[in-house]
């Protein structure tokens, strides 16, 4: 007896042993779907030693960080940033950032060009480089705005601080943020206190679409769910058939926990590629299942015969997509590498899941019952189609 037949009375037999070692496999998916860590670094796509990852951390150790982003400030009224009280209050934000805030380097603001040019008219001397409390003084100094329109707008209702940091992880610089934001708003309680920039949007982006993944994999599923159901004319055979393409679903997200790759814009990716695959197997297997329904003896016989007919180019078409998939996951650019690492292992767990607990599901009661009505139904065309050519 060739061996895919041998699955096929396998899973035809042991229904409840792979009942069970299904739900072992979605227990520790769901585990490991609770450490799923929402992360993405676009400065360390490459492989650590690589030029790329040494001349950044070069940069970061003698330019106080190659990353960096905009706090913005916004007042209400025109020379609201413009005061002593207000230039003291950002000189105090600044310091908080470079000292309390995990992850970041340095800053610069209006506030420092103030000083430096206070020191330099009065002949560098030290005690100078402060904000001056005269607001005419400051008025004086902020008298080139168009050399400082970068840091303050010219109505002085607006200001901008640089930040420059060594983080580049989005789950670690959101840390940052958040603390320097909550600082700012506690300062500038009457004030618009906000972190922007391309780094900043970047990383906002990416954690909202894999916020969005359960959202996006749900509506998937009743998409595909009223596809089946309208395949083969029936709601609940059409939930039967999706029963199976769930478990590799959640088999992707466990992996990725236990193994620890971050869900990002790349691997959020994967989940949509393994779901359309797996239905597709389901729907050929399926296909082939209820053409062989009615010339076997048994559904464990009907579901052998469809192995032997689909089982073998199920196999070969899913082996050379994980292969091609796996040759990735050697590449040097670190989303390339992840993607063809958990499409290669899903593409596998997906290939068990058709040759093993889709039989079994089809030998549900609910397939039976259809498959009854399904044959009576084409023994009646084929009586009619006889009636009509004696006629």
């Amino acid at each position: 007896m060739p061996k895919i037949e041998s699955i096929g009375r396998m899973a035809t037999t042991r229904e409840s042993w792979l009942y069970i070692a299904t739900a072992i496999v979605v227990i520790l998916s769901l585990i490991g779907m609770r450490r799923i860590e929402i992360d993405i670094d676009y400065f360390h796509f490459f492989r650590a030693g690589s030029d790329s990852s040494v001349g950044l951390a070069e940069v970061s150790r003698r330019l106080a960080g190659a990353v960096n982003f905009d706090l913005i400030l916004e007042g209400t009224r025109a020379g609201d940033l413009e005061t002593p009280a207000a230039l003291e209050r950002i000189s105090t934000l600044q310091q908080f950032a470079e000292t309390k805030a995990p992850g970041i380097d340095r800053t610069l603001s209006i506030v420092d060009f103030i000083r430096h040019v206070n020191r330099a008219f009065h002949d560098n001397e030290p005690q100078y480089y402060a904000i001056p409390d005269d607001p005419g003084m400051i008025s004086d100094l902020l008298s080139d705005r168009r050399s400082l329109s970068g840091f303050i707008t010219g109505d002085g209702r607006k200001a901008r601080i640089l930040v420059r940091s060594r983080l580049s992880a989005s789950r670690d610089m959101a840390v940052g943020i958040r603390e320097v934001e909550r600082r700012g708003r506690e300062l500038f309680p009457d004030f618009r206190v906000y972190a922007t920039g391309t780094i900043v949007l970047m990383n906002r982006t990416s954690d909202m679409i894999g916020r969005d993944q359960v959202q996006s994999i749900t509506i998937a599923l009743l998409a595909i769910y009223v596809m089946l159901a309208l395949l083969f004319r029936s709601w609940r055979v059409g939930l039967t058939a999706l029963i199976p393409n769930l478990v590799p679903v959640l088999f992707f997200f466990g992996f990725m926990g236990w193994y620890g790759i971050p869900l990002n814009i790349t691997t959020s990716l994967v989940a949509s590629v393994v779901l359309g695959l797996a239905v597709d197997n389901s729907v050929q297997f399926i296909v082939r299942f209820r053409r062989v329904l009615g010339r076997a003896a048994s559904v464990r016989e009907a579901i052998v015969a469809s192995l032997r007919l689909s089982g073998r180019p199920i196999i070969y078409a899913n082996i050379a997509l994980a292969a091609t998939f796996a040759i990735f996951s050697v590449s040097s650019f670190q989303p390339i590498a992840s993607f063809g690492l958990l499409s290669a292992v899903t593409i596998l767990g997906c290939l068990v899941e058709d040759l093993l607990l889709l039989p079994a599901r089809l030998t549900s009661p609910v397939f039976r019952a259809h498959g009854k009505h399904h044959n009576s139904t084409e023994r009646r065309r084929a009586a009619e189609e006889a009636q009509r050519a004696q006629e």
